[in-house]
């Protein structure tokens, strides 16, 4: 299973590009 964790890390990642 996919951790919240990692989502938030991609939405992280996607804002500051």
């Amino acid at each position: 299973e996919h951790y919240p964790t990692s989502l938030a890390c991609v939405e992280i990642v996607n804002t500051l590009a």
